[in-house]
C-alpha cells in the first residue's frame, strides 16, 4: 500500500502484480510516499504497524478508510490493484505460502480457510459500496497504469515488471484442481466474477 496525500492511495491485493506500480511509484515520488512493502524499510514499517493491528502492505481500502482523517481520504484518489483471473490468483497465493513453509495443507484445505481474500472485501465498504475511483488489471499494469499515473500528477514511464515468483509450476506440480474446487472458487469470488471479465 502506498499513500500520497490529496494525489494517490494504491491498494495492494495479495498476488494481483501490484508491486511493480508500487516501486514504480515509490521511485518516482521519493520521500512523498508513505507505503508499506517494497523494501527493507517499508517491509519492516508494515510488519511493524500490522503487529499493532494498523495498516499493513495488503490493507483493504475500507481499513484506509477507517485509518485516514476524512479529509485526507476524500480528497485522495483510490487505485485498487489488480484484477486477476480469480484460479490464477488462488494458486499463486497457495504457492506463496508454500514457497515460505506456510501451507502445510492442501489446497482445497486453504480454499476452506480463512487466508483466500476477495476482491470485494478489498473495494467495498460494509455496504457493498465501491471505495475506490480507478481499478486496474493485471493487463494494465503497463502503458495503462503509466497513463494513468500521469493523469494523477506522478511521472512514471514504464513499470518493470517485479516480484515474478518463477518456481511455481514446481511448487504447485503436485495440485490438481478439481471442478469441486472451481466450484467453491467461483462461489467465493461470485462479486468480482459478475463485476469485472478480467477476473473470469
Amino acid at each position: 500500500m502506498v499513500v500520497i496525500d490529496g494525489v494517490l492511495a494504491l491498494i495492494h491485493m495479495q498476488k494481483c502484480a501490484g508491486t511493480s506500480v508500487a516501486r514504480a511509484v515509490i521511485q518516482a515520488v521519493g520521500d512523498q510516499a508513505l507505503y508499506w512493502g517494497y523494501d527493507s524499510a517499508g517491509e519492516a514499517r508494515s510488519a511493524e504497524w500490522y503487529s499493532r493491528g494498523l495498516l499493513w502492505k495488503h490493507s483493504t481500502a475500507f481499513e484506509l478508510k477507517a485509518f485516514l482523517p476524512e479529509e485526507v481520504w476524500e480528497r485522495t484518489p483510490k487505485v485498487f490493484m489488480s484484477l486477476r483471473n480469480t484460479k490464477d490468483r488462488m494458486l499463486s497465493h497457495y504457492a506463496h505460502l508454500r514457497r515460505y513453509g506456510r501451507a502445510n495443507f492442501s489446497f482445497r484445505q486453504f480454499l476452506g480457510g480463512d487466508m483466500p481474500e476477495t476482491v470485494e472485501q478489498y473495494i467495498t465498504d460494509r455496504d457493498g459500496r465501491l471505495l475506490v475511483d480507478h481499478v486496474l488489471t493485471v493487463q494494465d499494469l503497463g502503458a495503462s497504469a503509466c497513463e494513468l499515473l500521469r493523469k494523477l500528477g506522478i511521472a512514471v514511464d514504464s513499470i518493470p515488471y517485479d516480484n515474478v515468483n518463477e518456481k511455481k509450476s514446481e511448487l504447485l506440480s503436485d495440485v490438481e484442481v478439481t471442478p469441486d474446487d472451481m466450484q467453491i472458487i467461483e462461489s467465493m469470488c461470485k462479486w468480482e466474477l459478475d463485476q469485472f471479465a478480467a477476473c473470469r
